[in-house]
């Protein structure tokens, strides 16, 4: 047996491994002589069939094993054996083995990159104080009391806030633009609907929006609305439409007031105890946020200070993972099929960056869990677990079943909860520098 091993590029190598016809007959004739010791033909005992019967009855199974044994063994010698630090075997060509003929078999491997570790204690980042300031309890008050307001119907104009049932039509020139983007109605022709006066943020027509603020029951206008250069509807972009607009009924928004009755209903004995617990929520959330700053900002540094090729078989999974979740998110927002290769095009370099980036923090934190001999336990296995529950909604118990029976599932989370868990050590180590946000 003879190991080849050529360089590919700089993360990549092809090891080859060749076996002389001696070395393919001799593996051959041990499996042969396997096959007749538990050979069943009916007619012969266990272990007396000859052997031209065996080689002959088995040869279809003889062959394939053939091929099993020498790429183990060609593994076994090439790959594992090998001085390459191999970061995982890309392909395998398998040879077709024939008794009496020299075969071969070709791995193609990535190469794990090398590299030094930066000082990865006591990184300098700078992150946004925790604080909450009085501001930021009275506008989430006020959200709440928003969404407990009352809409009392009223005969004078829409103010902003108040909602409005109407009706419009969209053209642009004198072709209707349901016509235009028949899946997109809310674009077009929209009959009774009911809508926000000045409301930001609109996934409708922002301009209808507007101008329903000053509008009374029973007026009409005309209003014009230019689609951005980038719009979801192809057929829109940059054009200018006329929308003819109809208001059928005002109704007022009424706030709550915050009295004994409206804080018995949020079980809060006063006003002081609503807005502490608004402030502890809200510095919760912040706090949340913040770490991720944080991890982010530590991972922006240990890649800046380290540069070196990524695998290329790594690459591609990242970068097919991201393309996935694109896909995802994009059909979930209702951009149509047909645009989805468009946009995939226009995002592709931000993709790829996005996964080289991944697949070198996850390389150099392994390196640095490696080095601080960081290791994951069951609490830290449950911690996850439980965040993911709470994400998903698949209760716990369920997810600890699923996991039982499926043995690559439980090692990618293994390997997630040891990323958090050496980042968090890192976080921990860093010199943090409160910044105003």
């Amino acid at each position: 047996m003879k190991t080849d091993v050529k360089e590919q590029s700089a993360t990549r190598s092809i090891i080859t491994v060749s076996f002389d016809a001696a070395e393919v007959s001799e593996k051959n004739k041990s499996i042969v002589k396997d096959f007749c010791k538990h050979a069943k033909i009916p007619g012969f005992r266990p272990g007396k069939v000859p052997q031209a019967m065996v080689e002959k009855r088995f040869k279809k199974e003889l062959d394939e094993e053939l091929n099993r044994g020498l790429i183990r063994q060609a593994y076994e010698a090439g790959v594992q054996k090998s001085e390459l630090d191999i970061f995982g075997v890309v392909t395998v060509e398998e040879g077709e083995f024939e008794v009496a003929k020299d075969g071969k078999v070709i791995f193609t491997v990535d190469l794990t990159p090398q590299f030094e570790l930066p000082e990865y204690k006591g990184l300098k980042i700078e992150s946004p104080s925790s604080e909450v300031e009085e501001k930021e309890v009275d506008d989430a008050i006020k959200m709440l009391l928003n969404e407990r307001a009352e809409f009392n119907k009223v005969e004078k104009a829409a103010e902003v806030g108040d909602y409005v049932k109407c009706s419009y039509e969209g053209k642009v020139g004198r072709k209707k633009i349901e016509d235009i983007a028949p899946d997109k109605s809310i674009l077009g022709t929209q009959k009774n609907t009911w809508e926000e006066a000045g409301a930001e943020g609109t996934p409708g027509v922002s301009s209808v929006v507007e101008a329903l603020v000053g509008m009374k029951e029973g007026d009409t206008a005309k209003v014009e609305h230019t689609f951005a250069d980038d719009h979801a509807v192809d057929g829109l972009r940059k054009k200018k439409a006329t929308y003819t607009v109809e208001v059928h009924e005002v109704r007022e928004k009424i706030l709550p007031e915050i009295n004994e009755e409206f804080l018995k209903s949020l079980n809060a004995k006063n006003e002081a105890e609503l807005r502490e617990r608004f402030k502890t929520s809200i510095e919760g959330r912040k706090k949340q946020e913040i770490f991720g700053q944080q991890r982010q900002s530590v991972g922006d540094k240990l890649r800046e200070a380290v540069d070196f090729e990524v695998p290329e078989s790594a690459f591609e999974r990242e970068k097919q993972a991201i393309m996935e979740d694109f896909a995802r998110h994009n059909l979930q927002q209702g951009l149509p099929k047909e645009q989805m290769d468009d946009e995939l095009t226009k995002n592709m370099d931000q993709i790829e960056t996005t996964a080289k980036e991944r697949v070198k923090i996850d390389l150099i934190i392994g390196r640095i869990a490696e080095a601080e001999k960081i290791e994951v336990g069951q609490e830290d296995l449950s911690q996850l677990l439980y965040s993911q529950s709470m994400q998903t909604g698949v209760p716990m118990e369920q997810m600890v079943k699923e996991l039982k029976n499926d043995q690559e599932r439980l090692n990618s989370l293994r390997q997630s909860a040891l990323f958090n868990k050496t980042l968090q050590f890192l976080v921990d180590e860093a010199e943090i520098t409160e910044v105003k946000s």
